[in-house]
């Protein structure tokens, strides 16, 4: 008799399973992988950092924080370029 586990738990038993079940894998990440993920994440932090400085001004208009001043720089800015 077989058993589904797709049917009786969803894919997020399945995977709970397989994840939990698993062995030792016997292995390591050498220092290349390690400084791979390591660059990895520490891009996309500066990548989500220049991002926030780009549409900073525009998120607070939007959610109503930025007043006049902030409408003044940034017609002052546009005038400029």
């Amino acid at each position: 008799m077989r058993i589904n586990l797709e049917k009786r738990t969803g894919p997020t038993g399945a995977v709970l399973l397989v994840l939990l079940s698993a062995s030792a894998a016997h292995a390591y990440i050498d220092p290349g992988s390690g400084s791979m993920l390591l660059q990895l994440l520490l891009g996309g932090v500066a990548g989500l950092v220049v991002l926030a400085k780009l549409y900073w001004q525009r998120l607070l208009r939007v959610l109503g924080i930025g007043g006049r001043d902030t409408e003044r720089e940034i017609d002052s800015d546009r005038s400029r370029h």
